[in-house]
């Protein structure tokens, strides 16, 4: 799957699950687009600067993975 359709795809699934879970923050991805797509500039957001990070997590979904990340 190309990187555009794995980012594109990504971004439903949080926006799926943001409204499930009915989260105020938002996300930032590493190709630049937000979830929502109207993110404001001065929104609370979790910034994923890496598609490497979801599949760290996705392949050890751990505190100490996540951790790792954080810190890298």
């Amino acid at each position: 799957m190309p990187q555009a359709a794995r980012a594109d795809a990504f971004a439903r699934l949080l926006g799926d699950l943001r409204a499930h879970l009915k989260l105020e923050i938002g996300f930032r991805l590493w190709n630049g687009a937000t979830v929502p797509e109207a993110l404001a500039p001065d929104a609370l957001c979790i910034s994923i600067a890496d598609e490497g990070a979801v599949a760290a997590l996705l392949r050890r979904p751990k505190l100490d993975t996540l951790a790792n990340l954080w810190v890298s």
